[in-house]
């Protein structure tokens, strides 16, 4: 399974590096969700999307607007996670129907994985 992940703070990029390396599926790390959004617009296909939301330039919420709105990808699972636990955005992120994962609460990284992959 192959995993897009993009943050742009680099200590929380290494430490997905890291916990993703023991689940064994191929991750592709970017550090801005428009590096991710260029991804997918060239074809590469993932089979789970995690995005931080609080990123420059294109937000995690913009990007999976652009995730649903585009038909190749309009379906594959997606994680927003972020430190702003606002009910409005949760609603939002659930309405495009994404998980909403609030940092405060945030469950291991291999139970998030596990979850929202598609079961083969």
């Amino acid at each position: 399974m192959r995993i897009l992940y993009a943050d742009d703070d680099a200590d929380l990029r290494q430490f997905f590096r890291r916990a993703a390396g023991v689940t064994g599926h191929e991750c592709v790390i970017v550090d801005n969700a428009i590096h991710a959004w260029e991804l997918l617009q060239s074809g590469e296909r993932f089979d789970l999307i995690v995005s931080d939301y609080n990123m420059p330039s294109m937000n995690g919420l913009e990007f999976l607007k652009k995730v649903r709105g585009f038909g190749a990808t309009k379906n594959t699972p997606f994680v927003l996670y972020t430190g702003n636990d606002s009910s409005e955005l949760k609603s939002e992120v659930i309405q495009l129907e994404a998980v909403f994962e609030f940092k405060g609460a945030m469950k291991s990284l291999r139970d998030t994985i596990s979850e929202n992959l598609p079961q083969t």
